[in-house]
């Protein structure tokens, strides 16, 4: 399927959520719960971000699919709160 950004959206890859800490302990999984970081796949024209950037957004926001066993995030910009700079 091909996704074309419409308006003030981008289109975000989110992080998996880890499911065992560095000391080794198994974390259940919680129902619902989603990360609140990710890697933007595509913006429209203009846009502040670029594609490649990892951000922080707000959590339980914007429209989440999955397809073909990937997990997607239509999430408007103004709900991206920090850019990752590693």
């Amino acid at each position: 399927m091909e996704i074309t950004i419409l308006k003030d959206y981008v289109l975000l890859k989110p992080d998996q959520q880890e499911t065992k800490t560095k000391s080794g302990i198994i974390l259940t999984e919680e129902k619902g719960k989603r990360a609140n970081m990710g890697t933007i796949i595509q913006v429209k024209d203009g846009s502040e971000f670029v594609a490649g950037q990892r951000v922080i957004h707000i959590p339980y926001r914007g429209n989440e699919w999955t397809e073909g066993g990937e997990t997607r995030l239509l999430l408007k910009e103004e709900d991206i709160l920090a850019r990752v700079v590693e």
